[in-house]
């Protein structure tokens, strides 16, 4: 009998079958068994897309033909004309032919109407028309009739500056009845953020899950210098609007959308405008906060009508701070919210004005989730404070901006019990005083009682060793951003290490460590942070002992950061290290050294 790898080659179909529930990484290694099956494998792996600036011709008329396969598709407008070119070439209006259509698709009602008979009412020739005028919701209309699969969905950098244009966005955006996830990026000099927002709305498909739209006002608007060539395409834009019909106010709401994001950079977006919209979503259990409240004490308002129209609301988000310096409507929604019921909070680019913790309060016994990203300030006490009193917490991620200079002691981390042991995610920045970071060369050797240097480190290895549900753990010791090493490259966490995290006591030889107390993390699957390997003091440098004591305890590891400096050209990573790769299947090392040309 003929070995199971040569009758699977046999077998195309059964090929494609199995290689469309393969990820990238294994579709890959089925695709290098042999030529048949790297032909077979090649269209599955335009499947996600991101088409930006760096495809080249060749490559975009690949994807062209095989666009059935995309159901993630991410584009930028300013490069999709080049993709719209390559789909134009090889369809020869094909794919929007009358014929290829149902016979009853220029009767349908629009709102039922897919992209392919959407684009069969408008016909060929004024798409091209409108393509050829660089209308960017023509040539997408175009490009995405042959992708019946599309579910998620990013409009970056969408620059539309006329109603029609809008409104035909708001058509093609309704056809898509497959799609779950959208986002749109979008500038404009004319459009108020208040019609954008309606007409996307309105235009969403039935069966959305996640919207997202950014908004940015241009200052400096466009002039059109060929008045002449302006006329024309009003012309055909009448006509194109005529067969379209206006975008109508929605009469149902959205009953699977559950996620929400808003940012508006420029231009208002008024509080009846804001609350007409909520009828549409009642199902929403994430949302941005909305920038809309006063000084008045009009917050409470807004969060009660918000409470009251979307009653399963359990995630905030506050993402580009450009109205709500502060925070200061995210601290009203936590307090204003019904105790305990919000379980998310994610803000990015946190200047703290009014303390988080005060907001948090009211929340502390349900929150789940407290993601801090590309903070700018933040106070001690509130990350303390946090990390003491919400018994829920499962998942928290702290980071800063580049130009920062806030710092987490680790004194002010340990100073109390963590009130949770439930965290599944951890990720940490935390300063570490000179003697932990550079003991004296009497106190790197066990001693009873323990050296002073070490009962901060300790007691925070302690804790994280009794998070037995802990699955991803980033722990990075704070460094001078400015400060640059002998070598002349700016120091980063992977220039430092945790003393004794990875290192295992031994009494009998005077070696000191901690590994032994984090036996209990059996679920961690990445360990990320400050642990450079030529980094370790003397004494704690990681042997075999250490290499099979993570492969025991630690089984289900799949990632993990262990920086060495180059030797000339080549990384090499320790015996030890090669080992628990040997052992522990599909481990993945980030050994590479990252240096002052890259971004730490």
């Amino acid at each position: 009998m003929k070995p199971a790898l040569d009758r699977l080659k046999e077998m195309p179909e059964l090929i494609f079958m199995v290689a469309s529930h393969l990820g990238p990484k294994d579709l890959h290694s089925l695709r290098l068994t042999c030529n048949q099956v790297h032909d077979i494998c090649q269209p599955l792996f335009y499947r996600k897309l991101w088409l930006h600036g760096y495809w080249n011709e060749p490559n975009l008329l690949e994807i062209a033909k095989h666009a059935s396969f995309i159901h993630t598709l991410k584009v930028e407008s300013l490069t999709f004309a080049a993709y719209y070119s390559c789909m134009f070439d090889i369809s020869q209006g094909a794919s929007i032919s009358p014929s290829s259509a149902s016979p009853a698709a220029t009767s349908l009602s629009l709102q039922r109407a897919n992209p392919l008979q959407l684009a069969s009412i408008i016909s060929r020739a004024m798409l091209e028309a409108l393509g050829d005028l660089h209308c960017f919701p023509a040539q997408f209309l175009y490009s995405i009739c042959p992708s019946p699969r599309l579910t998620v969905l990013s409009l970056d950098l969408v620059m539309l500056n006329t109603e029609f244009e809008l409104n035909f966005l708001a058509k093609v955006l309704s056809s898509i009845g497959t799609l779950r996830s959208l986002t749109v990026s979008y500038s404009t000099d004319i459009l108020t953020a208040e019609d954008v927002l309606k007409t996307l709305v309105y235009g969403c498909p039935d069966n959305l899950e996640f919207f997202s739209l950014f908004y940015d006002l241009i200052e400096e608007p466009e002039d059109y210098e060929d008045e002449e060539l302006y006329e024309e395409d009003a012309e055909l834009e009448e006509t194109v609007l005529t067969l379209l019909g206006p975008v109508m106010e929605r009469q149902e709401p959205l009953r699977r959308l559950t996620e929400w994001r808003l940012n508006v950079n420029g231009g208002n977006i008024d509080r009846d405008t804001f609350f007409s919209l909520l009828k549409f979503l009642p199902e929403l259990t994430s949302m941005d906060v909305p920038s809309i409240g006063s000084s008045d004490g009009g917050n409470w308002e807004v969060v009660d009508r918000v409470a009251k129209a979307c009653p399963k609301l359990t995630g905030l988000s506050k993402h580009h701070i450009f109205k709500d310096f502060g925070g200061t409507m995210m601290i009203a929604f936590l307090q204003y919210m019904p105790a305990n019921t919000v379980e998310a909070v994610q803000i990015s680019e946190f200047d703290e004005w009014d303390l988080l913790d005060e907001g948090l309060t009211v929340q502390k016994e349900s929150v789940k989730s407290i993601v801090l990203d590309e903070c700018a300030e933040i106070s001690v006490s509130t990350i303390s404070w946090i990390f003491s009193w919400c018994s829920a917490l499962e998942v928290f991620r702290f980071t800063t901006k580049r130009e920062s200079t806030f710092s987490l002691p680790l004194h002010d981390l340990v100073s109390q019990e963590w009130a949770s042991n439930k965290f599944r995610e951890l990720k940490l920045s935390v300063l570490l005083r000179e003697d932990q970071e550079q003991p004296d060369e009497e106190d790197l050797v066990f001693s009873d009682p323990m050296p002073r240097w070490t009962i901060g480190l300790e007691r925070l290895y302690r804790q994280i060793g009794a998070l037995t549900q802990l699955r991803i753990l980033d722990l990075r010791v704070v460094v001078d951003k400015t400060s640059r090493g002998s070598d002349g490259f700016l120091i980063t966490y992977k220039d430092r290490t945790f003393p004794g995290f990875l290192t295992l006591e031994d009494r009998t030889a005077g070696r000191l460590g901690w590994l032994q107390l984090l036996g209990g993390l059996r679920n961690l699957e990445e360990l990320c942070g400050s642990f450079n390997l030529d980094a370790m003091l003397e004494g704690f440098e990681f042997r075999q002992e250490e290499a099979d004591w993570i492969v025991e305890h630690w089984p289900k590891l799949r990632f993990i950061e262990f920086y060495v400096y180059r030797k000339g050209h080549c990384i090499t990573l320790p015996p030890p290290v090669q080992s628990m790769i040997e052992r522990l299947p599909g481990l993945i090392v980030a050994k590479t050294y990252t240096d002052i040309y890259f971004d730490p």
